[in-house]
């Protein structure tokens, strides 16, 4: 386990931070007062990070969303950085102290690309079947809107399951064998579907 909080401030500047795609702006870097990076063989790798949040306006922000990427560098200085590692965000949760759990994704799932159309499916019944042909098992909400057709095109089964994510306000990972393609929820309590289209 790397635990980077208690070295204070002879870590500062050796671990760097991208969430969405996007750097985070200094004002919010400085506001992340917390560091933790687990590192195990049986389970996925996990980064936790924590951030003042004393103003409530981070939540607001697009970075804090579940689902989102983290990119995790560290290096003495920009020029000279390790290999991107890149997580998901499963969990948001705390207000004046705001905590992030993110998993780290390393399976089939998210480096094979392919295209397929599944026609007259339900997302969660196209997520329940990505499950079964990763090897994983599946535990997912029910979302019952039926399409004409969903279509995979050249991307991975991770990538496609997050953009069907995104249609219904749902948040998909993986963790170990388990396949979880789930209604956003913030501390346990289920976040509002937004409206879908065929």
């Amino acid at each position: 386990r790397r635990n980077f909080a208690e070295d204070g401030e002879r870590m500062k500047g050796r671990y760097f931070l991208k969430i969405g795609g996007e750097r985070l702006p200094t004002e919010l870097e400085i506001l992340n007062n917390y560091f933790e990076f687990d590192s195990t063989d049986d389970m996925l790798d996990r980064l936790v990070l924590r951030f003042n949040n004393t103003d409530g306006r981070l939540l607001d922000l697009p970075y804090f969303q579940q689902g989102n990427e983290v990119e995790f560098t560290f290096g003495q200085d920009e020029s000279e950085l390790s290999e991107p590692r890149k997580f998901t965000i499963r969990q948001i949760s705390g207000f004046g102290l705001l905590t992030v759990v993110a998993y780290e994704e390393a399976h089939s799932i998210t480096t094979h690309s392919r295209s397929k159309i599944y026609p007259n499916a339900t997302i969660d019944e196209v997520a329940a079947l990505k499950a079964r042909e990763n090897g994983l098992q599946f535990e997912g909400d029910s979302f019952p809107l039926r399409y004409k057709q969903l279509a995979q095109v050249n991307e991975t089964d991770m990538h496609f399951l997050k953009r069907l994510a995104a249609r219904v306000n749902a948040i998909v990972y993986r963790e170990g064998r388990t396949l979880y393609f789930l209604k956003k929820r913030y501390e346990g309590q289920p976040v509002r579907e937004s409206p879908t289209v065929r």
